[in-house]
């Protein structure tokens, strides 16, 4: 199993999938999630407690039975509340109900296809070459302006064409339209100061 088949479920910090079926989730219209797929432990907690009649628990398969559908510990199904629209969207989605005493209950066909999840894979981490003195030197330097009226300082960066405003220790992104933009002469050449013809 790749580290990036079985990823993290956008909006559900916690839950786990594999990209299968988030790729047919998110076509769904990424409908909320109560359970995703699920590793040993909680699947072995979930039966247990529905083999011991313990109130709140619904039937759940065995984990110790690789025989049985698991589709949870495949990490290719999901718990979503049902509504017409849900229904419909996750049904043209290709996600199938197999179980009419849970209507609640999405998978992916053919779940044992897929094998089962042991432990949450980690991505391997990617290096990032280090840059030398002369790579930063080919670098645009960025741009200082001031904005008027407002009277605060921006850090653009011209060759992303974005800026930063910078304004009671708070940094907000924004496009920067050069424009606007009217340099002010007579500073160091490594900083530009500009004032903006109207408010950006």
């Amino acid at each position: 199993m790749s580290a990036l088949d079985v990823i993290p479920i956008p909006g559900h910090p916690g839950m786990y999938a594999r990209r299968a079926f988030i790729d047919a989730w998110t076509t769904a219209g990424s409908p909320p999630l109560n359970s995703a797929g699920r590793l040993y432990g909680e699947q072995k907690r979930l039966y247990d407690g529905w083999v011991n009649r313990k109130p709140g628990f619904n039937p759940a398969d065995n984990p110790d039975d690789e025989r049985q559908a698991l589709a949870h510990v495949r990490f290719v199904a999901g718990d979503i509340d049902p509504t017409p629209e849900r229904v419909r969207r996750l049904a043209a989605a290709g996600l199938i109900r197999p179980y009419s005493y849970e209507p609640w209950h999405w998978e992916l066909p053919n779940v044992r296809q897929y094998a089962i999840v042991r432990a949450i894979p980690k991505p391997t981490p990617t290096t990032t070459p280090e840059q030398s003195e002369e790579d930063d030197m080919s670098k645009p330097l960025p741009l200082i302006f001031k904005v008027d009226p407002g009277g605060y300082w921006v850090l653009a960066d011209m060759e992303e064409r974005t800026y930063s405003k910078v304004a009671n220790d708070v940094q907000k992104d924004f496009y920067i339209n050069t424009k606007r933009a009217e340099p002010i002469h007579g500073l160091q050449p490594i900083s530009v100061i500009a004032k903006f013809t109207e408010r950006p």
